[in-house]
């Protein structure tokens, strides 16, 4: 992880900013009607699914867009020396990064006509998303830029401008100061988008193991998932049931409600008799139930 300076003012960075580091993508789009042309690499094509292909310190994510007729692929490695800005490379120096993954990726690897190196950067952890007035505030990647490989940064921009909205929505009905919305927002988003930092470097550890026991323990843990038998945790981190509730599962909108509640009113009511507030029985009851409404109580 990135760290700010320890000493005077926080300061706002760009990820351009961030010191650089050695982990790099190339991001390259094939024409899916080309690559129906190969009688090795169409087996890729045949269904709508994303695939990660691991090997040591790279990987390639692929899968399909725009309606099955592209297909995207975002090539991670790393570099033996520092990258701190976006690079032209050389297509047989991209070709050699991957020239010993499944002949089925590489023949559309080889397919690639041109492609930039990427630096893959982490904004923060930063002591503040605001200006001492709490008048200006940083929200995505400005506050929080993180490596792809949960592919959670648009999404966590997303939802810091749903959870703002409802904090400044306070403020409109009168319910709050601006700095108290703001205030509120930080203490709230920042630890959920700390936690989607560490957890997309970790998996991007995952996935760039060695040849080795590490990589042997990863794969065994991970063919459970292929028997159908249920699971509890898995190195896979998209399907892993608790990341997945966890990241994937996230409603910024619902959490700023419960966080806004709790504000006003210290502690959010509960059910006049049992005590049990709306938000617990939306987790642990509400999801499952058939037709219950928002206003639903025990």
């Amino acid at each position: 992880m990135v760290s700010t300076p320890s000493s005077g003012e926080p300061s706002f960075r760009t990820s351009s900013q961030d010191p650089p580091t050695t982990n790099c993508a190339y991001r390259a789009i094939v024409p899916c009607d080309q690559i129906r042309k190969d009688p090795i690499a169409k087996e890729l094509i045949e269904k709508l699914t994303m695939e990660v292909w691991m090997s040591d310190n790279s990987y390639i994510i692929s899968y399909p867009i725009s309606a099955g007729t592209q297909y995207n692929m975002v090539l991670s490695h790393h570099r033996p020396s520092l990258v701190d800005a976006v690079e032209e490379v050389d297509m047989q120096e991209l070709r050699d990064t991957y020239k010993d993954y499944d002949p089925r990726i590489k023949r559309i690897v080889d397919m690639v006509p041109k492609a930039q190196r990427w630096p893959l950067m982490v904004t923060g952890p930063l002591k503040t998303w605001s200006s001492p007035s709490r008048n200006v505030v940083l929200i995505g990647d400005a506050a929080h830029s993180m490596v792809n490989h949960m592919a959670q940064g648009a999404a966590t921009s997303m939802e810091d401008g749903a959870f703002l909205a409802k904090t400044i929505g306070e403020v409109v009905k009168g319910n709050m100061s601006v700095a108290e919305a703001v205030e509120l927002y930080e203490k709230e988003r920042m630890p959920k988008a700390d936690l989607k930092q560490q957890v997309s470097f970790l998996n991007g550890a995952i996935w760039q193991l060695p040849d080795g026991p590490e990589q042997q323990a990863r794969d065994a843990a991970m063919s459970v998932e292929l028997t159908g038998q249920p699971y509890v945790r898995s190195p896979n981190l998209y399907g892993d049931p608790a990341t997945v509730l966890e990241l994937y599962g996230y409603d910024a909108e619902a959490h700023a409600e419960c966080a806004i509640v709790k504000y006003l009113q210290r502690r959010e009511s509960g059910h006049s008799q049992r005590g049990i507030t709306k938000s617990m029985e939306d987790k642990y009851m509400n999801w499952f139930r058939p037709g219950v409404q928002e206003k639903s109580r025990l």
